[in-house]
């Protein structure tokens, strides 16, 4: 009966602890530490007239998984952190790049359209070339006559 007693109030503590590290989070360690610790108390006020205990030891490497628990939480905040850091220089950098593609496209329509007026501006003084000597042509025969 008392072996069967303790194993429920090993199981208790178990329990809530295990549950305790599973809703562990950077923001709540303090909070979760305390509630490990009010349970080990509770649990041992129950057991008390049994004359058995959860030991201190067993306390504090509880303690140490919260601590573990709570650093492994920082890490993956953190890794968070650098991965969205590197996310933003990655959009960041794209963007420009599409900028200066964008730019670059720009200047090469640019150009283009440049070449393109400098082609007809040149058939047009050709024509014109073309017409003032043809008119130059007429006039001259007209005072030859």
């Amino acid at each position: 009966m008392i072996k069967n007693y303790l194993k429920v109030i090993q199981n208790a503590f178990e329990t809530a602890c295990r549950s305790s590290i599973n809703k562990a989070k950077t923001g709540n360690i303090n909070k979760i530490k305390q509630g490990v610790v009010n349970d080990f108390e509770r649990l041992n006020n129950l057991s008390k007239e049994l004359e058995c205990q959860i030991s201190n030891e067993y306390l504090t490497l509880k303690l140490r998984l919260l601590d573990v628990k709570y650093e492994m939480e920082l890490k993956k905040q953190e890794e968070k952190e650098r991965s969205r850091m590197l996310n933003d220089k990655i959009r960041k950098e794209k963007k420009e790049r599409d900028n200066l593609e964008k730019e670059k496209q720009k200047e090469e329509e640019a150009a283009n359209q440049e070449k393109e007026y400098r082609e007809e501006l040149e058939k047009i003084k050709i024509e014109m070339g073309k017409a003032i000597g043809s008119k130059m042509k007429e006039l001259q025969e007209k005072t030859k006559v």
